[in-house]
């Protein structure tokens, strides 16, 4: 089993990308980042997804939408060689997964 410093990214590694990186803006997310300073995993996506409880105050909810947005980055190859934060800034339940896709893919250009 892996470390969990490397499986995911730990509370004061997310607020240090939210306080030091960069940031772009959607009308579904906002996305901070930093080049991924593990180099012997520069292939690898590490992105925290957050979901505030703004967005719904039911657990169940914001898990869907966390499973959501997972599933668009799978889909889609997200950002390797960077350390992200991905904040959603709306309820995604009833957004359909392409339009969540293709925003992901419009902050992939962006970068």
């Amino acid at each position: 089993m892996k470390e969990a410093s490397r499986r995911a990214l730990s509370g004061d590694e997310i607020r240090a990308i939210r306080k030091e990186g960069k940031k772009i803006t959607s009308p579904l997310f906002l996305f901070y980042y930093l080049p991924d300073p593990r180099k012997e995993q520069v292939t690898k996506r590490h992105v925290a997804i957050v979901v505030s409880t703004h967005i719904s105050k039911q657990a169940v909810y914001r898990n869907r939408t966390k499973r959501k947005i997972k599933e668009a980055i799978r889909e889609f190859s997200f950002f390797p060689g960077y350390v992200g934060v991905l904040v959603a800034k709306k309820d995604l339940r009833n957004t359909p997964q392409q339009d969540v896709v293709n925003e992901i893919k419009r902050l992939h250009i962006r970068l």
